[in-house]
């Protein structure tokens, strides 16, 4: 198990998430 990786994976998600959030609570434009 690579606790690196997993990290990481959370965070990627958390962000994935988050981005999807604000996405659909009020959409704007947005840095890549």
């Amino acid at each position: 198990m690579n606790a690196i990786r997993l990290l990481r994976n959370t965070q990627v998600q958390k962000a994935i998430q988050k981005r999807m959030n604000r996405r659909s609570e009020r959409p704007r434009l947005m840095p890549p």
